[in-house]
């Protein structure tokens, strides 16, 4: 049976909100580091992210990552719980 420490994280953020890839990620990051002319509005707008999400991945933010992982790991928990609940008790033989 798995236990919660058997769960696989991806190493990239999984929901339905997640939008970039990890070498997208990058892409942009090093992007905006590198061309001075590119706006966060016009990154945003190629990437289909919001302002804020283009400045939090050029700002090297860890927190966009780790809040993201934090909802996979209690969603992963949630389904191994339920999981677990829906499983029957084994009846023992007298």
């Amino acid at each position: 049976m798995d236990t919660p420490s058997a769960i696989r994280v991806p190493l990239r953020p999984v929901g339905r909100r997640c939008k970039l890839t990890s070498k997208q990620r990058q892409d942009l990051k090093d992007r905006y580091a590198k061309d001075p002319s590119a706006t966060l509005q016009e990154l945003a707008a190629e990437y289909g992210v919001s302002r804020n999400t283009v400045w939090l991945i050029a700002q090297g933010d860890p927190w966009l990552q780790i809040t993201k992982l934090n909802r996979r790991i209690r969603e992963l928990e949630a389904r191994l719980t339920a999981k677990e609940n829906t499983q029957a008790p084994e009846m023992e033989s007298v």
